[in-house]
Order: C-alpha cells, then sequence, then structure tokens
C-alpha cells in the first residue's frame, strides 16, 4: 500500500504528458487548417477530416525516416477543399484544390518537411507516453503511424476529454482522443525484432 500515492501520482503524470502532447498535435492540425482557410478565402472550416499515414524506419542509433501520405477533406457550407500529398512524385508537397478547379501548394516545401516532422514526432510522443513500457530495446525497426483527426467548430471543448488507449498485440497499439469538437485516433504498428526508442 505503501508506493501506491506514487504509483497515482506518476499516472497523473503520464495523463498530463498525453493531454499536452495531444495539445500539441491538435495545434498543428490548426496550423493546417489556418493554411486552407486562407489560401481559400474562407470565412471559417466548419468540419474536416484529415487522414495522415507515415511510414517509419530506423536503423540502430539513426534518427527515424519517414514518408508521409496526407489526404485531408475540408468544409464550409457546400463549399469543399481537398488537400493531398503524391508520396513517390512530391513528397514534400501538399496540394489542395476545389472541385478540381483550382490547385494551390499549401507550404513551400520546406514548412512541408517541418509541418510533416512535427506530425511525426508528436504522434510519436502521444504513443510513448500512453505505452511508456515499449521503450526498452533499441534496433532496427519499421513503424507505421496512422492518424485519423475529425473536427468540428460546432462543438464545445470538454473540460475532460475523453482519452483512451488499447493494447491490441505486441506490435499493434491505438491511441483515442475525443472532445466534442475533436476526435483524434492514431494506430501504431511496430515492425522489425526489437522494439523501437526514440
Amino acid at each position: 500500500m505503501s508506493g501506491q500515492p506514487s504509483d497515482e501520482s506518476s499516472e497523473q503524470e503520464d495523463i498530463k504528458k498525453l493531454k499536452d502532447h495531444i495539445k500539441d498535435l491538435g495545434d498543428l492540425l490548426d496550423d493546417l487548417y489556418k493554411k486552407v482557410q486562407e489560401n481559400f478565402n474562407l470565412p471559417k472550416i466548419e468540419s474536416s477530416i484529415t487522414s495522415i499515414n507515415s511510414y517509419c524506419h530506423k536503423s540502430g542509433s539513426e534518427s527515424i525516416l519517414c514518408e508521409h501520405n496526407v489526404k485531408s477533406h475540408h468544409y464550409y457550407k457546400d463549399r469543399e477543399i481537398m488537400c493531398y500529398s503524391d508520396m513517390p512524385y512530391f513528397p514534400s508537397k501538399i496540394k489542395c484544390t476545389e472541385d478540381n478547379d483550382r490547385s494551390v501548394e499549401l507550404f513551400d516545401s520546406l514548412q512541408t518537411i517541418s509541418f510533416l516532422e512535427k506530425i511525426k514526432d508528436n504522434s510519436l510522443n502521444i504513443f510513448y507516453a500512453a505505452f511508456p513500457e515499449v521503450l526498452k530495446k533499441s534496433n532496427d525497426r519499421d513503424i507505421l503511424i496512422n492518424l485519423d483527426a475529425y473536427t468540428d467548430s460546432k462543438g464545445q471543448t470538454k473540460e475532460n476529454p475523453e482519452i483512451s488507449k488499447r493494447k491490441i498485440d505486441e506490435s499493434s497499439y491505438t491511441i483515442e482522443y475525443y472532445d466534442d469538437i475533436r476526435y483524434i485516433k492514431i494506430y501504431v504498428t511496430l515492425g522489425g525484432s526489437n522494439i523501437l526508442e526514440i
């Protein structure tokens, strides 16, 4: 029983850390939405659906290298703007189009790379805050991060958002977050023979 208060304090710290990382990720997604709003002269974005898949690999002590695939739909009244990256051909570009009529690059190449790296870093931070026991070994490992986010501007932020995490098996994990305005789901699949360490 003597260790219980310390365990509770550690769990509360982990939850706070997890919430902070999710807030950082939400801020990054808001940057994406604001760019769409500015480029297409929208009064606001009423709702959006975003999917970002990161295909990553770490070899030994090297930094994690990733390729990213972005698909995002943004809505205002009867308008729909679709944004995407073309991984094989334009990995450092996110293009947006409305009704296949007007196409713009959302960021310049360096901004796109920076944005995607921050998305990857924040997703991994959330993952390791939710599952700290995974930080055990370091060696070659592939990692797939699927990030799905839905935003509804008509909702109201909850004081106590819902957060859930689940270990599906030894290599698959999910984290979900919901606060009435934003729903985020991160699905992580680990490959290779050892557990990845950042």
